[in-house]
């Protein structure tokens, strides 16, 4: 005898798997860029008194500007990355298809239009948001629910 399981706890489940996915590698992200600052951080403390005292070595200074240079780069990254999660959500719901399948559908939209893939993203992130009407505030939510005085 078959056992047929539900569709939406499936569907709760892959989805409740895909998140703990993206915290895990979220935090492992944002554990880099910790990480990065950090070291920019140590060569800025040593090098502190040849910077002021206007002798630092080319090197040095090129490898401090290096990281920094990488940190930004990690940032914009991980920046990024949250918006491209955000559209292949949105692509998941309006096809009903699965995230590598989603992803798959904004690659191939970014190549067809020869523009970054979080280009993409954001402006379909974007357009959702517009087509969302805008929650009410609280202040109209209370006057909904109180009678008017009369």
């Amino acid at each position: 005898m078959a056992t047929s399981t539900n569709p939406l706890i499936e569907r709760a489940q892959r989805a409740r798997a895909h998140a703990l996915q993206l915290r895990d590698s979220a935090t492992i992200t944002a554990s880099l860029i910790e990480h990065n600052a950090a070291v920019v951080a140590v060569w800025r403390s040593m090098l502190g008194p040849q910077l002021r005292t206007g002798a630092p070595r080319p090197d040095t200074t090129q490898q401090i500007a290096e990281l920094q240079a990488e940190v930004q780069h990690l940032r914009t990254a991980l920046a990024g990355r949250a918006v491209i999660d955000q559209a292949k959500g949105i692509v998941m719901a309006a096809l009903h298809c699965s995230e590598e399948q989603a992803f798959r559908a904004l690659v191939e939209q970014s190549q067809r239009q020869n523009r970054k893939l979080r280009e993409i993203a954001t402006e379909l992130v974007e357009v959702q948001q517009r087509r969302r009407p805008a929650a009410p505030s609280a202040a109209a939510r209370h006057e909904r629910r109180t009678p008017a005085a009369g």
